[in-house]
């Protein structure tokens, strides 16, 4: 984890724009032709668009030494994360209702 001074490889792009990680070129290739008239899935991009943001703040914070202050948002990037699967979760349910 970045906080404990575990620095991965992922490039600046990536951390920063929503649309770059793997998960934003799921959303914008494969979801949204497919999924965009589902509230559920509609509800996904803001709180992905805050991930980033997030974690972009606690990466500035890492990297100016404030370490408790990144601890601290970390607990945002996490909650934002649940609220992401929890609406993956509901997608799921409601393309799964529309199959049967």
């Amino acid at each position: 984890m970045y906080i404990e001074g575990k620095k991965n490889n992922i490039d600046y792009q990536t951390l920063t724009n929503h649309h770059e990680c793997r998960f934003g070129h799921w959303y914008d290739e494969y979801g949204l032709p497919r999924y965009s008239k589902i509230k559920s899935f509609n509800n996904i991009e803001p709180l992905h668009i805050k991930i980033h943001q997030s974690g972009k703040e606690i990466v500035k914070l890492c990297d100016n030494g404030k370490l408790t202050l990144a601890r601290e948002k970390s607990t945002e990037l996490l909650q934002l994360k649940d609220q992401i699967l929890k609406n993956l979760a509901i997608l799921q349910g409601q393309v799964i209702a529309c199959t049967d």
